[in-house]
């Protein structure tokens, strides 16, 4: 998390315009002035807008862990994530369409990621076999994750991620789409056919 007082200011301020521009419009410069801060300042705490924003995405999970955390599965994950989503539109479409686009993707991949390895750290300390498996979990969850998201960011957000994502969870998790069809489980249950 961020961890002067300094630098939560410039997460917050920068919060505060993306409240009110476009990312695109947003500059160090801008910034600065509204933090009433040395661009030096800024520099010595961030690379640039690009790190600041993940930094602002971590932060934001980290408090979320601490509010709603451990996560015991998928769904404790997702939904806390999906609800913090809802209450900031505005600003995660504007970062959603900023000109750098791969910037945003690139961003929001790593975080993802980091969110996933948490959650599968978690989730999976205590089941030793599961750990020769954790590259591919995390890779499945990562991907899940990633898919929902863009998905709903590239609807423009018009729909209720919370709601999608409890209807979705709860045919995966407790059964109607969970259970895999009478050949696809015989093959996954003896790999050598």
């Amino acid at each position: 998390m961020a961890s002067t007082l300094t630098q939560r200011e410039i997460i917050r301020r920068f919060w505060e315009l993306l409240d009110e521009m476009p990312y695109d419009e947003i500059t160090v410069l801008k910034l600065c002035e509204r933090c009433e801060l040395s661009r030096n300042t800024f520099y010595y705490h961030f690379s640039d807008l690009q790190a600041l924003w993940e930094q602002t995405a971590t932060d934001w999970f980290e408090r979320m862990s601490k509010e709603h955390g451990p996560f015991k599965d998928l769904a404790d994950l997702v939904m806390p994530l999906a609800r913090e989503c809802e209450k900031h539109k505005k600003e995660l479409r504007r970062l959603y369409h900023m000109s750098r686009y791969e910037e945003f993707r690139q961003g929001m991949d790593r975080v993802l990621k980091l969110i996933v390895r948490r959650f599968v750290t978690e989730a999976l300390k205590d089941d030793a076999a599961a750990q020769t498996d954790r590259e591919s979990v995390e890779r499945f969850y990562h991907s899940l994750l990633s898919g929902v998201f863009v998905n709903w960011l590239d609807a423009d957000m018009n729909y209720d991620l919370p709601d999608f994502l409890k209807k979705m969870l709860s045919r995966v998790c407790e059964g109607e789409w969970g259970k895999l069809p009478q050949e696809l489980a015989e093959q996954t249950a003896d790999p050598a056919k």
